[in-house]
């Protein structure tokens, strides 16, 4: 009997979530919700007057639905027609 424990149908599972922000919509009542979302840090979700609070991936999947990522902002160069 082996002590490795197979993780791939629980990592396969999961979506791929990106750093930064993410319009969230809350399941109780469906408000929407800016979060901020760290791999290392877990989400920062947002109130109805800015306030935020630190909440773990369970607790978000629990209490809301991702809608969409947001892109990230433009850099100057990207502004100056620079960018790739």
């Amino acid at each position: 009997m082996s002590n490795v424990i197979d993780l791939r149908p629980v990592v396969q599972s999961v979506p791929c979530l990106s750093n930064g922000w993410h319009w969230l919509q809350r399941r109780s009542d469906g408000a929407m919700r800016l979060g901020f979302f760290n791999q290392l840090g877990g989400w920062r979700v947002s109130d109805a007057i800015g306030r935020t609070e630190l909440m773990g991936r369970a607790a978000v999947a629990r209490q809301y639905r991702i809608v969409a990522a947001l892109p990230l902002p433009l850099s100057p160069a990207d502004i100056n027609g620079e960018g790739a």
